[in-house]
């Protein structure tokens, strides 16, 4: 057999064996199915514990807020002081609320995640991005919420 043979010949050996190594990965991948769930963040937002602690917190923290501007606004002659501080503390809020807010859905993404395990679920979807099939995991996150599991 010339040089140019065995190049053919190890070209289609190679050939064989990748058509070979791709079926047994496509079998394989075909076995394993996977399993898709969501959730109705909607009603995660509006149930959860730590959500509607976050607003507490927000609520408290705002009228505190509140107060101490309008204890330090009555001082204030000019009308750009004033508009600086209210910008201020306006700002301040919205930091506290992200922060808040971040904390919130971290432990939801935690919650979502430790139930989604639990059931052997793989992907995790939002309900309005979910035309049909699938489970809803609304009621188990919302439950694991309510007892206090993270």
């Amino acid at each position: 057999m010339n040089k140019f043979g065995k190049i053919i010949a190890a070209v289609v050996a190679l050939g064989v064996l990748a058509v070979s190594v791709i079926g047994v990965y496509a079998t394989t991948r075909a076995e394993q199915k996977t399993t898709f769930a969501y959730i109705d963040t909607v009603r995660l937002w509006n149930e959860l514990p730590q959500m509607a602690q976050m607003r507490e917190i927000l609520e408290r923290e705002t009228a505190e807020k509140q107060k101490a501007f309008d204890a330090e606004v009555a001082k204030l002659t000019d009308d750009q002081a004033k508009r600086d501080l209210f910008n201020k503390y306006q700002s301040e809020l919205e930091a506290r609320k992200d922060e808040l807010f971040e904390a919130a859905l971290q432990q939801t993404y935690e919650l979502i995640k430790q139930v989604a395990t639990e059931q052997g679920i793989d992907l995790v979807l939002d309900k309005q991005g979910v035309l049909y099939g699938g489970l809803d995991l609304t009621d188990q996150v919302i439950a694991a919420a309510k007892a206090g599991v993270k």
